[in-house]
C-alpha cells in the first residue's frame, strides 16, 4: 500500500510550496521597487504641466503688454483671456503630489495661477499638513 501512494506522489506535476514563495518574495521585491518610482514620476510629470502652463501664461501677458503699452494685465481681465485659445486661464492645478525643488509636496486644495507685480506667471499651491511648505508659489 505504501508503495501506490508513493507512485502516485512521483507522478504528480506542480509546484513546490517553496518554488512559489520564491516567486511571490521576487514580485514582492519588484512592486517594493516600482511603486515609489512611479510616484514620484507622477509627481514630476504634474509639476511639468504647471511650468508649462506658467510658459503659456508668461506668452500671454508679454503679448498684452506689448498691445497694451507695457500694462501688466489683472487675471481675470477680458482681454487679456482673448490671448489663450480656450478663452481662459490653463486648468488649475488639481490636489495631488508636485516635486518642488527635490521635495515632494501634496496639495490639500486646487492651486492658482496668478500674474505677480513684474508681471510673470506664478501658481500658489496650496500645502498639506505636516508639510515642510504652507503654500508654494511657483515662478516661470
Amino acid at each position: 500500500m505504501l508503495m501506490k501512494i508513493r507512485g502516485k506522489l512521483k507522478n504528480q506535476k506542480g509546484f513546490t510550496l517553496i518554488e512559489l514563495l520564491v516567486v511571490v518574495a521576487i514580485i514582492g521585491v519588484l512592486a517594493a521597487i516600482a511603486i515609489p518610482r512611479f510616484q514620484n514620476s507622477a509627481a514630476a510629470a504634474r509639476t511639468a504641466t504647471i511650468q508649462a502652463n506658467l510658459a503659456t501664461i508668461d506668452t500671454a501677458v508679454a503679448e498684452y503688454g506689448a498691445n497694451y503699452a507695457g500694462n501688466i494685465p489683472a487675471v481675470g481681465n477680458a482681454a487679456f483671456l482673448t490671448y489663450f485659445a480656450s478663452g481662459a486661464l490653463p486648468v488649475a492645478p488639481p490636489i495631488g503630489a508636485y516635486s518642488v525643488n527635490g521635495t515632494v509636496v501634496t496639495t490639500t486644495a486646487i492651486g492658482v495661477y496668478g500674474v505677480n507685480a513684474n508681471g510673470l506667471a506664478t501658481v500658489t499651491l496650496p500645502g498639506a499638513v505636516g508639510s515642510p511648505f504652507t503654500s508654494v508659489t511657483l515662478i516661470q
